[in-house]
């Protein structure tokens, strides 16, 4: 589920580019590649993996999966503040 939850912020995950370089689409963003550049550092080289991290990036912190119980809260925490 918090797989699922994540991606609703990904509009990459329901649109795809086509044209003539892409004629089978560009993977939701993951073959539209970029310069790595700001605060994502070189980890960011396509547009769907940037807009990943501009959460990540917005709440200066990256959590690591499993969530333990202070990246809950943290991630609760922010949300709320969010909202």
């Amino acid at each position: 589920m918090i797989h699922y939850f994540g991606d609703i912020h990904q509009p990459l995950h329901s649109v795809s580019r086509y044209t003539a370089d892409y004629p089978n689409g560009d993977m939701g963003g993951n073959l539209f590649t970029i310069d790595p550049m700001g605060p994502v550092g070189d980890t960011a080289d396509n547009l769907h993996a940037l807009w990943d991290s501009v959460v990540s990036t917005m709440i200066g912190k990256d959590p690591q999966q499993p969530l333990d119980n202070e990246d809950w809260d943290y991630l609760t925490e922010t949300a709320v503040d969010i909202m």
